[in-house]
């Protein structure tokens, strides 16, 4: 008896002992593979405790990030609404001036704007005896490459009036573009 308690200490305790009574049993090879998958298990949870470690850092960026997008958002909406209201503003602006000038004419009419599904008009008016049309905001390029798109609208001939002469006279309506050099004066 004393034999088989000696027996089954060394096969708890001592690690070579075992492996070589599994070895004359035919159990040493399995023995020994499960211990590399037992290392390459441990390896791998290393490996993910790692990967997880780094997610959480990529994550906090993320978050980071997306908190100054926000931000960006909020800044970028709030200049939009700026802009548009100076737009508007600007062509307010124009159209009060343009009334104005021609009211110190002696030309009574209200200006205002038109939207066609052509082309938005920011100074639009017309009476019986004149038409106006201009742009109330934007660079001087960009007044002049909309004064070609209003050439090009489809406007019937009663809907355009002669522009105004420096004495107060009507001329012959004639819509011109390509710049200043080709426009036509109030």
């Amino acid at each position: 008896m004393n034999l088989k308690k000696e027996f089954i200490r060394l096969l708890k305790e001592d690690e070579e002992f075992r492996y070589t009574v599994a070895g004359y049993i035919g159990l040493r090879e399995i023995l020994e593979r499960l211990d590399r998958v037992e290392e390459e298990l441990k390896a791998l949870r290393e490996e993910q405790i790692s990967l997880r470690k780094e997610q959480i850092v990529l994550r906090e960026d993320f978050n980071k990030m997306l908190a100054i997008l926000q931000r960006m958002n909020q800044r970028l909406t709030r200049l939009e609404r700026t802009v548009e209201k100076m737009t508007i503003d600007v062509e307010e602006e124009a159209r009060s001036f343009v009334k104005h000038g021609l009211k110190q004419r002696g030309i009574e009419v209200e200006i205002d704007s038109l939207t066609l599904p052509e082309a938005e008009i920011n100074i639009y008016g017309a009476n019986g005896e004149i038409c106006v049309i201009g742009e109330g905001s934007g660079e001087v390029g960009q007044i002049w490459t909309n004064l070609d798109k209003f050439t090009q609208l489809p406007l019937e001939p009663h809907c355009l009036r002669s522009p105004l002469g420096s004495s107060g006279t009507r001329h012959q309506a004639r819509l011109h573009s390509g710049g200043p050099q080709n426009s036509p004066h109030l």
